[in-house]
């Protein structure tokens, strides 16, 4: 019995060492990639990876380290499930990542960690799914179709100075972010929807409060734990945010609700009017009538190609909700970003000021002809964005093994463009932390190598809304110059002659502490 007791130990002890060496095998078959293609980079911990620098000094300091000592282009593990990642600041293989060699990496690389409408959006798709929703967006933003929505824009900036002029009555300081928030979830309210928002009128808008709650930031903790230990297990998050979604998805599954009924109740209205007489039906299109125009059943979606102009219902909702999450999170971040550096540089202020003034000629609202004349302005959007970039990063997936200027990228790859790293790269931009809008005068944007400039990404997985984001800023800038100036007092977050500290939280730049401001009507 004793021996017949040793013999269940030893099984027993062979089944553990075996589940343990199939771990270790599993957990690093993927490891090692780089060495074999002459790729520097950081040697991985057993198992674990990189997780344990990341975790301990921060993706942005290790990232620092890490070009510090293996140059602009090398290789680490452990930032994505199972997927060897490699990092580049090296403007010369961006070109061939992003534009010349597209083809080979259209695909994005990302953590699961929603199941929300979102995901069958233009910013998460990949291969034909994301070429056939591209075809869809990309014309509504000529130059046709944005000077249909510009009214919209400058009835919700007019909102926006009325409500400023409140907090000015009231002896309020301006919470940027939150009351940027509320202007860019009006815009897309109106340009998307058809809808008005009343996010600038009322305190308590629905669409403003959902919108604002999109995004979980920052992670729960249970998040956490779940992407610790996806890094190994992927189907593990799976299964937490099928459970546990409450808990665990990225996106506020109320949220996500909200918007999904938002966008259906809108379709079942579009369907009814598109049977009303002409007289009727309303004169101009906004988004979701476009995307509608576009769609097809199931069965006919199911044998659509890569080149098709169609999309089925689930993608008409899916691009609909990201166009919502992505108008509303970059623009109005890049608003918030604009104000604070023009407050902290009112040399600049007075030279946007004075452009406006002339180009307007006292009208209260630019054509979009005039938008065309800001060219000082447009700089001034441009550096701005070049300091606070609202999407720090971007990445891709390479399909097959391919060599660029000697640098061979394996086949299944991740690639890492750490966007705000190379804008503040001062090989790229000489004196990176100074605000210098004359860097992109037409007398110096020469000197600035194209592909550098990321903040709307690059090539043709750029920003489609790029266009209309510009519109936006010039126009609530337009109508806020006119009226008033941004500035910082001993009372202000930060106060007079401070920098405002920004972090990086869950993929997005946040001010530590909301910036107030206060305002000097002219």
């Amino acid at each position: 019995m004793f021996i017949s007791f040793l013999d269940d130990i030893s099984i027993l002890l062979l089944l553990l060492i075996g589940l343990l060496t199939a771990f270790y095998l599993y957990a690093t078959s993927y490891v090692g990639v780089f060495k074999s293609v002459g790729i520097p980079g950081p040697a991985p911990w057993p198992i674990i990876n990189h997780i344990p620098e990341l975790k301990k000094h921060g993706l942005s300091k290790m990232l620092d380290e890490w070009r510090g000592k293996y140059g602009k282009t090398y290789g680490i593990y452990g930032m994505f499930p199972r997927y060897p990642t490699l990092v580049t600041f090296d403007s010369r293989l961006l070109e061939h990542i992003m534009i010349k060699d597209f083809d080979n990496f259209v695909d994005r690389v990302g953590r699961n960690t929603s199941k929300s409408a979102v995901l069958e959006g233009l910013f998460f798709l990949n291969g034909d799914h994301w070429r056939r929703s591209r075809h869809v967006l990309s014309p509504m933003f000529t130059a046709g179709k944005l000077k249909q929505m510009l009214h919209h824009v400058n009835t919700s900036a007019g909102q926006l100075v009325s409500l400023m002029l409140k907090h000015k009555e009231e002896g309020k300081l301006i919470p940027l972010k939150a009351i940027a928030s509320r202007y860019t979830s009006d815009v897309i309210a109106r340009v998307g929807f058809g809808i008005d928002s009343l996010a600038l009128t009322e305190e308590k808008s629905e669409f403003a409060y959902n919108i604002g709650n999109f995004i979980r930031i920052p992670a729960t903790r249970l998040q956490d734990i779940l992407r610790t230990i996806g890094e190994f297990f992927p189907p593990i998050m799976n299964f937490g945010l099928k459970y546990f979604n409450e808990q665990v998805d990225a996106i506020l599954p109320e949220t996500n609700n909200y918007f999904v009924s938002l966008i259906n109740d809108a379709i079942e209205r579009k369907i009814k009017e598109k049977n009303m007489p002409d007289k009727a039906k309303k004169a101009h299109l906004d988004m979701l009538d476009m995307l509608l125009e576009a769609e097809v059943d199931d069965k006919t979606g199911s044998q659509l190609t890569a080149a098709d102009r169609k999309i089925t219902r689930k993608y008409v909702i899916g691009n609909s909700a990201i166009l919502i999450l992505a108008a509303f999170e970059t623009t109005s971040t890049a608003l918030s970003s604009i104000l604070y550096l023009l407050a902290r540089h009112p040399d600049v202020q007075d030279k946007v000021i004075e452009e406006i003034d002339g180009v307007l000629q006292g009208k209260v609202q630019p054509s979009y002809e005039d938008l065309g004349k800001l060219e000082y302005t447009t700089q001034v959007i441009y550096e701005s964005l070049r300091m606070f970039p609202p999407s720090p990063d971007v990445t891709r997936r390479a399909q097959e093994t391919r060599t660029y200027n000697g640098v061979t990228i394996p086949k299944g790859v991740a690639i890492f463009i750490p966007i705000y790293k190379i804008v503040k790269d001062p090989e790229y931009f000489p004196e990176p932390f100074k605000f210098d809008p004359d860097r992109f005068s037409p007398q110096r944007k020469s000197e600035i190598d194209p592909i550098s400039f990321l903040p709307f990404g690059f090539g043709r997985r750029q920003c489609v809304a790029k266009r209309l984001a510009l519109m936006e800023l010039k126009v609530v800038l337009c109508q806020l110059l006119s009226k008033m100036r941004f500035v910082q007092t001993d009372k202000t977050e930060p106060q007079l002659g401070n920098d405002a500290e920004y972090i990086h939280v869950d993929g997005f730049f946040i001010a530590k502490k909301p910036i107030e401001l206060d305002i000097v009507l002219r």
